[in-house]
Order: C-alpha cells, then structure tokens, then sequence
C-alpha cells in the first residue's frame, strides 16, 4: 500500500501537459510525469511522459498496452504534484467529467400491483399479444 506525502499544488498557469492513449484507456498528465514502460528486453522501467512516442508499451492495469497516440499541448490548468513515501508503483485513472443517468432495476409486476392476487393479475392479462 502507498502512502501519500502531502501533495502541492501548484498555481494555475500554462502547463506542458501529455496525453496518452491505448486501445484501453487515456491519460492526460504533467509532461515530467514518469510513466511506467516496458523496454525491449522486457523489463520494466520508467520514462519522463514527455519522452513517450508511438508503439511504446506502457502498463494499463494489469496488461501491457502500446500507446497509439501522444498528443502535447500547452494548457492553463492547476497541477497537483503527489509525492509517495516509496517508489512503487500506483495506479491512475481519470474521473469522468459527467456520468451516464440511469435508473435502478424495473420493479417486480408484484410489487407494482402490491395486494392483487396473482390469480386476478393473471386473469386481466389477454389471451393473445397483437405483434
């Protein structure tokens, strides 16, 4: 388990940033960021985000995946720098900005139709669906 020291936030200014992305997933982060990476002898290592090109292999969860684009750009945003008490690795991900509306579970025709007997639910039902 890692754990975090206190995180510093910087002021909102332009920032290099890279975005990373697989067939998986995305990742829009700081251009020092470091990023792990598989080498071409199989190891494992890690590299400056700014430093990633096309085909490279980069860990998402638990497969090795090759990255497919890498855009730079130059944003006004607030980066947050967060310093671990080890140097293992952890796992980012991304919030989404909105989520998807839905409903819960349809209710059961039972509890629609709360003291009505089955038999009477049964019986009001026609014998025939017109398709």
């Amino acid at each position: 388990m890692a754990q975090v020291g206190l995180p510093e936030r910087s002021e909102r200014a332009r920032q290099h940033l890279i975005e990373l992305v697989t067939n998986q997933g995305n990742l829009k982060l700081s251009a020092d960021h470091r990023v792990v990476v598989e080498t071409p002898g199989g190891r494992t290592s890690s590299r400056a985000a700014c430093e990633l090109l096309v085909g490279d292999n980069i860990r998402v969860g638990t497969e090795l995946r090759p990255l497919t684009r890498v855009t730079r750009s130059v944003e006004r945003v607030e980066l947050f720098k967060i310093r671990l008490q080890h140097e293992g690795i952890v796992e980012a991900f991304v919030m989404p900005n909105y989520g998807i509306h839905v409903y819960g579970s349809e209710p059961a025709l039972m509890e629609l139709f709360g003291g009505i007997s089955e038999v009477v639910v049964q019986a009001a039902m026609p014998p025939l669906y017109e398709v």
